[in-house]
């Protein structure tokens, strides 16, 4: 039992130490500091204008005042591609 013990302990050890030393690594290097930039840094430019229906008038008009004027969303994800 004493053996099994020990290889749960320092496999789980294994398995976990590596990942919190890369979280506090990026941590330091400030990969964290951002998190708005790094939520929006997956839309394309005009996806950041289109019109959401489930955002509040208050964020809709900051998205504004930092990305410009709505635009018309397309009909089809294709149309875009136009």
């Amino acid at each position: 039992m004493l053996a099994n013990s020990f290889a749960i302990i320092l496999l789980s050890l294994v398995v976990g130490i590596p990942p919190l030393v890369f979280l506090f690594f990026a941590i330091s290097h400030g990969q964290f500091d951002n998190i708005g930039a790094t939520a929006d840094s997956i839309f394309e430019v005009e996806e950041l204008r289109y019109s959401r229906p489930w955002e509040t008038r208050e964020q809709a008009e900051e998205r504004m005042q930092r990305h410009g004027g709505l635009l018309r969303n397309p009909q089809r994800e294709w149309e875009r591609w136009l």
